[in-house]
C-alpha cells in the first residue's frame, strides 16, 4: 500500500545514507549517466563527487507527486543553496554536469570515462595523509554541517581521554578488578 511505502521506504532510505556518511573513510562518488533521485541522493551521500562530462543531475520527484526523500534535501542545500535547491526540485528539471559543476552539485568535472581514473587519483592522494587526521576532519566537518559539533567533540574526546595515561589507567583497573589510581 501507498502509506506503507511512506512509513518504510524514506527510512530505509535514511538509514543507507547515513551509514555511508558515517563511514571513517572518505567516499568518492563517480557520476556519469543519468543521476536523478535516489541516485542523485546516493552521490550526495559521498565526501566528494566526481562528475563526468555527459551526466546529468535532477529531483524529478514533484513531476511524480513526491519529494527527494533519503536526505538529499538536506546534502543539496548545504552544497547550493535554498533558491538553486527549490528550482532543482520545484521544475524537476534536469540540469548538464556543467551546471552541476557551477552551482557545486559536484566537486570536480572530467571528461566522459576519466571520472574512476580520477576518483583514483585522488584516493592516491588521501592515502598519502594521516588516515587519523583525515577521519578526525570528516568527524568535525559532519558534525558542524549537521548543527551537532558535540557528537563529534564526544567521539573524538572519548578516543583521547581513551589513549591517555588515565585512559589506560582505567582500562587496567577494570581488567584486573581494583580501584583505579589516576
Amino acid at each position: 500500500a501507498p502509506i506503507e511505502m511512506w512509513r518504510t521506504w524514506p527510512r530505509h532510505g535514511h538509514r543507507i545514507m547515513k551509514l555511508i556518511d558515517e563511514l571513517i573513510h572518505p567516499v568518492i562518488a563517480v557520476v556519469n549517466g543519468y543521476t536523478f533521485g535516489g541516485s542523485l541522493e546516493l552521490a550526495l551521500a559521498a565526501d566528494i563527487r566526481v562528475g563526468e562530462a555527459g551526466s546529468c543531475y535532477g529531483f524529478p520527484e514533484a513531476k511524480v507527486g513526491t519529494i527527494p526523500g533519503w536526505l538529499g534535501t538536506q546534502k543539496a542545500l548545504q552544497l547550493v543553496g535554498p533558491s538553486k535547491l527549490k528550482k532543482l526540485i520545484f521544475t524537476g528539471a534536469a540540469i548538464t554536469a556543467e551546471e552541476a559543476m557551477e552551482i557545486g552539485l559536484i566537486d570536480e568535472l572530467v571528461p566522459a570515462g576519466q571520472g574512476l581514473d580520477r576518483a583514483r587519483e585522488l584516493v592516491s592522494q588521501i592515502s598519502q595523509t594521516s588516515p587519523v587526521s583525515v577521519s578526525l576532519s570528516k568527524q568535525i566537518v559532519n558534525g558542524l554541517i549537521s548543527n551537532q559539533p558535540a557528537t563529534a567533540l564526544e567521539s573524538i574526546g572519548g578516543g583521547l581521554a581513551a589513549l591517555s595515561a588515565d585512559g589506560n589507567e582505567g582500562k587496567a583497573a577494570f581488567i584486573e578488578k581494583r580501584t583505579p589510581s589516576f
